[in-house]
C-alpha cells in the first residue's frame, strides 16, 4: 500500500495513519539523507493525527526520531529537532472558520 503524498489524504483516511507511520519508520535509518529527511517530514505530519488519540504510539514515534537529532546531515538534525518539539508540545485546534492548508499539495479545507 503506498504512503500518501499529501497530508490531506491522512485527514480523509485517519484509520490508516498508524499503518502509514509504521511503513515509514524504516526510512529513518536509510543511508540516503534525502530519504531520512522526507521520512521525518512525513512522520511529523502524520503523527499529528495521533496526538490526542494514542499517547503510546506517539511516544514510540518520538523515540524513533530522537537519534536523528544527532544525524550526520544538518538538515535532518534540524528537522528532527523541530518535529520532536512540535509533537511534544500540546497544540490547540483551529477555531471555527479558520482554514487549514496543505503545505505540500496546496489543498485546503475549512476546519469549522
Amino acid at each position: 500500500m503506498p504512503i500518501p503524498l499529501c497530508p490531506l489524504q491522512l485527514v480523509r483516511d485517519r484509520r490508516k495513519v498508524e499503518e502509514y507511520l509504521k511503513q515509514s519508520l524504516p526510512y529513518l535509518k536509510n543511508a540516503q539523507s534525502t530519504l531520512r529527511e522526507a521520512a521525518v517530514r512525513f512522520i511529523g505530519l502524520a503523527a499529528r493525527h495521533l496526538r490526542h488519540q494514542n499517547e503510546k504510539k506517539l511516544q514510540d514515534i518520538c523515540d524513533a526520531l530522537e537519534p536523528l537529532v544527532d544525524d550526520t546531515e544538518p538538515s535532518v538534525q534540524s528537522l528532527a529537532a523541530q518535529t520532536l518539539l512540535i509533537l511534544e508540545t500540546p497544540r490547540k485546534r483551529p477555531t471555527s472558520g479558520q482554514t487549514v492548508g496543505c503545505c505540500l499539495c496546496g489543498d485546503h479545507q475549512d476546519s469549522g
